[in-house]
């Protein structure tokens, strides 16, 4: 097996269609990569407007960047490994073209799984979503104020861990959230609540007094004020609280430690790469030693 006859097609708008039988395709819900050996000739059919050839070690490098999550929206995050875990598992080499793709795809899952272990664990929240739902206890009620864009974000990093969680909107037949989020329950904002316990969700641009106002009597544990005004015009409700400006500071902080954890993940591939060039300059008939 030669690592210079490794190549990949990749493309995330669309998908790649190659007839060819020695190769592999690989299928994730943000993009299509063909997996080669031989000649990188272009896909037969696409009805992508852009696709990427990577080849020899450029491929290796740039698989291992997405199976390690550095490619992600959301770095570092594990479900992208475990469906390349899943694909790599289920292929069944019938030439020797995809024999040795599937040596090197072995050694690429081998070597991501060390520098994820390494590296990419624990990275913190780098997102509002994500952060809320390292704060919230799943075991009491949600309430979320407000449907725009913010609360349409952050709502599935908190659906799928509960089904606790009320919506209040000023209209709920125009709220786009009543459908994409019909397990929800939905309020109107004219409906007075009745006192309300749990968590609350700031996610409209209410002033203090208008949220005051529409709360009334409540049993809030704690309270997420994410409007932009939240230092400035604060609630002082009778329950903890955060800010925007508090959470703000926690992604940055976050994002910070996450760029050096990346760094790091990214020199060790590199690493990796160097030494399997190396060792292949000594055994220029490939890898298969390194994959028994």
């Amino acid at each position: 097996m030669n690592l210079n006859n490794f190549f990949i097609w990749h493309s995330q708008e669309g998908e790649l269609i190659y007839e060819a039988s020695q190769t592999y395709v690989w299928k994730t819900c943000l993009r299509t990569i063909v997996f080669g050996y031989g000649q990188g000739q272009a896909p037969s059919k696409t009805n992508s407007s852009s696709f990427e050839l990577f080849q020899g070690s450029r491929a290796v490098e740039f698989l291992m960047e997405v199976v390690c999550g550095l490619k992600s929206p959301m770095v570092g995050e594990t479900e992208v490994f475990g469906q390349y875990k899943n694909f790599i598992e289920n292929l069944k080499p019938s030439n020797y073209e995809q024999n040795e793709i599937h040596k090197i795809l072995i050694e690429v899952r081998n070597q991501s799984k060390k520098i994820r272990a390494r590296h990419l664990i624990h990275l913190g929240a780098q997102s509002y979503g994500s952060l809320l739902r390292k704060k919230i206890n799943f075991s009491r009620p949600i309430h979320i104020l407000g449907a725009g864009q913010f609360a349409e974000d952050i709502i599935p990093w908190l659906s799928k861990k509960s089904k606790n969680i009320f919506i209040h909107s000023r209209n709920i037949e125009k709220s786009k959230l009543k459908k994409a989020f019909a397990e929800c329950t939905h309020f109107s904002l004219q409906q007075p609540p009745a006192p309300i316990s749990g968590y609350l969700i700031v996610a409209a641009p209410l002033s203090a007094d208008a949220i005051r106002s529409w709360l009334g009597s409540h049993n809030l544990e704690y309270v997420f004020d994410l409007r932009g005004s939240s230092c400035e015009d604060a609630l002082m409700l009778k329950a903890d609280s955060s800010n925007l400006k508090e959470f703000f500071a926690l992604i940055n902080n976050n994002k910070e430690a996450i760029y050096k954890k990346v760094e790091n993940a990214k020199v060790n591939i590199t690493q990796f790469i160097d030494e399997k060039i190396n060792e292949q300059k000594l055994n220029p008939f490939g890898w298969d030693d390194l994959c028994t």
